[in-house]
């Protein structure tokens, strides 16, 4: 199954690209357990747009969340490639584990220079599992990194998250906009075993813990906190003012590093940051703010 027929709304997604002369094309990707799907979007038959590679979150997948989000970025003039998490997907034959991610997006970056879309330098975002991973990546290798966007990106994942403020998100005027690409029952994020048909999470056979305690000790590991000062490259932090997961709390906006914009979406909480409106719009300021693009 393809990415873009999983859903009704990712079919919906698929005719709205056809109608705005967009392409798309999807790769497998193999990885250590398995493979997974390389998506891209865009028009895909030159090379003057630039790519952005968009990481997702925790129990989503390449599109859920953000097709609203990747609406505008083209429309803006990028080309797009996202994938599946290791474990992710319907259809997905990988294992979430703590083993499988190490260099999960230098794999993906060295897979799309074997498809020939190769350049020096892409512009990377990740969405709060997805952003851990981006960032360590940015870090690692900034000469591959033309600017980082890193939007609710957890600097841990206790289990002291106070998950009431996500009920409360269909109060919010970004849900209520965000309905008309996913329908009353479709926008509903998935959270514990609700919706995990739509969204599983596969885990390795050799992981003891639930999927939300593996990717605590994924992120635990790369250290998102020690690693924001080491950033050397243009990079814009987003968080929503109710995001009890990625908040200010955590002391991000502590950090000296002047490298870093740091946006917060007032009234907006984990989930409903991603399918905000004003996220794309403060990524596409940032990016002409940078002469990045």
């Amino acid at each position: 199954m393809s990415i873009l027929e999983r859903h009704p709304w990712s079919q919906s997604f698929q005719l709205w690209l056809t109608a705005n002369n967009f392409n798309h094309r999807t790769f497998s990707w193999a990885r250590p357990i398995g493979k997974s799907k390389i998506l891209m979007l865009g028009r895909l038959s030159g090379d003057s747009r630039p790519t952005l590679i968009f990481l997702h979150g925790l129990g989503n997948d390449a599109l859920f969340p953000n097709i609203g989000f990747f609406r505008y970025v083209l429309s803006m003039g990028f080309n797009i490639v996202t994938c599946d998490l290791d474990g992710h997907g319907i259809g997905g034959s990988t294992e979430f584990s703590f083993a499988n991610f190490d260099g999960f997006v230098e794999d993906l970056v060295c897979q799309l220079d074997k498809l020939n879309q190769g350049v020096a330098k892409y512009h990377f975002c990740g969405y709060s599992f997805g952003a851990v991973l981006q960032l360590n990546f940015a870090v690692q290798q900034p000469q591959r990194v033309a600017s980082l966007t890193l939007i609710g990106m957890p600097t841990d994942l206790s289990l002291r998250i106070l998950v009431v403020a996500e009920a409360l998100t269909p109060l919010f005027k970004s849900y209520r906009e965000a309905l008309a690409d996913y329908g009353i029952f479709g926008i509903t994020p998935a959270i514990g075993s609700f919706k995990r048909d739509l969204y599983p999470v596969r885990l390795s056979k050799t992981e003891t813990d639930d999927y939300i305690r593996v990717a605590a000790k994924i992120i635990s590991d790369i250290g998102p906190l020690a690693l924001l000062p080491k950033v050397a490259v243009p990079a814009l932090l987003v968080v929503g003012s109710l995001d009890f997961i990625a908040n200010q709390e955590c002391g991000l906006e502590a950090l000296p590093n002047l490298q870093i914009k740091h946006v917060t979406l007032k009234g907006e909480t984990h989930f409903s940051t991603m399918i905000s409106k004003e996220l794309a719009h403060a990524f596409v300021d940032f990016i002409e703010t940078q002469g990045a693009k």
